[in-house]
């Protein structure tokens, strides 16, 4: 799997340098689909959730046995030390994308305060992730 906000600077690393050749080009490490679902629960919305198939029912929606691969990013290490594991990369990904979420629902909820005139600026909370709710709809997932 590759985090492209992670990796997708380095493609531009590359290609300024004029490195050539095959490269594995996704996140060292693996994750499996319930990790990455769990990291989502625990950051995003802990009111998700998600039923997963059986290898039966999968065969009979899938076109094709599922695959999962490992690929060796020995050589993308080399040139990129920084790059961080899959976890890792996918965990800080999930905390950014909340982090920002957040951000704009308070400067939303500032900007509401302010043209309501409900308040005056110094009036309004710093942080207003107690006023606010997400909801998230879940997606059916396949795979362990």
């Amino acid at each position: 799997m590759t985090v492209l906000p992670e990796l997708l600077p380095m493609a531009l690393e590359l290609m300024s340098r004029g490195h050539t050749g095959t490269l594995n080009f996704t996140n060292p490490g693996l994750v499996s689909h319930n990790e990455i679902l769990e990291m989502y629960k625990e950051l995003v919305d802990p009111d998700f959730t998600w039923q997963n198939f059986s290898a039966e029912e999968q065969l009979k929606i899938l076109a094709a046995d599922r695959s999962n691969n490992y690929l060796d990013t020995s050589e993308l290490e080399k040139l990129f030390p920084e790059i961080k594991n899959i976890k890792v990369s996918v965990r800080q990904c999930l905390e950014g994308w909340v982090s920002k979420s957040s951000e704009k629902a308070d400067g939303f909820v500032r900007k509401l305060h302010r043209r309501l005139s409900i308040s005056g600026e110094e009036d309004v909370p710093e942080t207003i992730g107690e006023e606010r709710s997400r909801t998230v709809e879940p997606a059916e997932v396949v795979g362990p």
